[in-house]
């Protein structure tokens, strides 16, 4: 009975993502990642993704919990998808201002 209830949970979890999915999700996921890219090769271009996340009430953190989920969403069952979503989180890790780093950490500690 306990299994049916965790395989039900998951179930529904998953259910509930792919929805999301097709709500625009992926498609917001997929312009998170190429954001990332070209800030990873453009401090400029780095600096004016800042300025119009301000201008929009938008903020760092919420690219990176896209970016987050997107990469677990890739799974550990192949190599191909453990190197693929290292290499995400490196490039957030690098691209992402560390104050927002930092201040994630501090709010999972209380």
């Amino acid at each position: 009975l306990e299994n049916q209830v965790e395989n039900q949970a998951e179930e529904d979890e998953e259910d509930e993502y792919m929805e999301l999915l097709s709500e625009g999700l992926f498609t917001l996921q997929l312009i998170d990642l190429v954001i990332l890219y070209l800030c990873a090769d453009n401090k400029q271009f780095q600096d004016k993704i800042e300025e119009r996340l301000q201008l929009l009430n938008g903020n760092w953190d919420q690219v990176k919990l896209v970016l987050a989920q997107y990469a677990d969403a890739l799974g550990d069952d192949t190599d191909q998808a453990v190197q693929r979503k290292k290499q995400i989180e490196d490039m957030i890790d690098t691209v992402i201002p560390k104050d927002v780093a930092d201040m994630e950490d501090d709010s999972k500690k209380t």
